[in-house]
């Protein structure tokens, strides 16, 4: 660990998570560092504008080939219980989904993000439908709500009733919510990503009037972001410790008995 001096006055925030004043990085550096797991897989899809008027027939196989490809393996190797964030965007930001996989010791570990960057409505529900219907053990979601986010949620909570949260984030859910992912990160129960663009989205979060939340934007033109990772975290981590309160999940699940309109097509255009 470095030596206070070498942080100056931000030495308190820095290395032991005290906030010095409204405003300032409620994640510090260090925590975020502490964290960071190189094992974690993030993948990346973004589309070009015309992509959005390409038929959709052709847009479908383009993501069928793509979700099997990139995504498909690692959502199999799963079988503990595993649970879903997402943190919606269709154009300027992203769209950002966290999975989570719910450990029998109560760690609670990313393996995978995915993030969505100008991707249709189209491809981003099937991105979400795919996800769930392939892991053996989805056990539940949380979904930004806000917006055009409502859509893609209200989808979730029609094909898996009782297994998704549609959450409309107020400061109050943000007070509620965020001490506790913090908690999590600093007893060593949880991860994100070793990924430098994900820790940003934790580094502007700040305090304002005592409520954390994201206070700025990161990233180029190309590559915005408004905390997108962060609160993708903060979903997943709602939708397990909800579970974990209401005493649905003790370390025991029941999968999502649903129909893989994927896994069971018999026409593989790539096989």
């Amino acid at each position: 660990m470095k030596s206070s001096h070498n942080y100056g006055e931000g030495a308190d925030e820095e290395l032991f998570c005290i906030p010095l004043r409204a405003g300032t990085r409620y994640f510090p550096a260090v925590l975020l560092e502490a964290v960071s797991d190189p094992s974690v897989k993030v993948i990346r899809k973004a589309c070009e504008d015309s992509f959005t008027f390409v038929k959709k027939e052709i847009r479908i196989k383009e993501f069928e080939k793509w979700l099997k490809h990139e995504v498909r393996d690692i959502l199999k190797s799963k079988t503990n219980p595993v649970y879903l964030g997402e943190d919606f965007a269709r154009s300027g930001d992203l769209t950002c989904v966290f999975l989570d996989e719910l450990l029998p010791s109560g760690e609670l570990l990313t393996f995978c993000v995915i993030e969505l960057r100008n991707v249709p409505f189209d491809q981003q529900w099937q991105t979400i439908l795919y996800i769930m219907e392939t892991l053996p053990g989805f056990a539940g979601g949380a979904f930004d709500s806000r917006g055009n986010g409502q859509m893609i949620a209200e989808y979730a909570a029609q094909e898996w009733p009782g297994y998704v949260h549609q959450v409309m984030i107020s400061a109050g859910w943000y007070a509620e919510n965020f001490p506790k992912l913090k908690g999590r990160m600093e007893d060593g129960t949880t991860n994100i990503p070793d990924d430098v663009f994900v820790r940003e989205d934790f580094r502007v979060v700040g305090l304002k009037a005592g409520v954390p939340r994201v206070l700025e934007r990161s990233g180029g033109q190309r590559e915005r972001r408004h905390g997108d990772g962060a609160i993708a975290k903060l979903m997943v981590t709602f939708a397990a410790l909800e579970d974990e309160d209401q005493g649905y999940h003790e370390y025991q699940y029941e999968p999502v008995n649903v129909q893989n309109r994927f896994r069971d097509r018999e026409d593989d255009i790539w096989d």
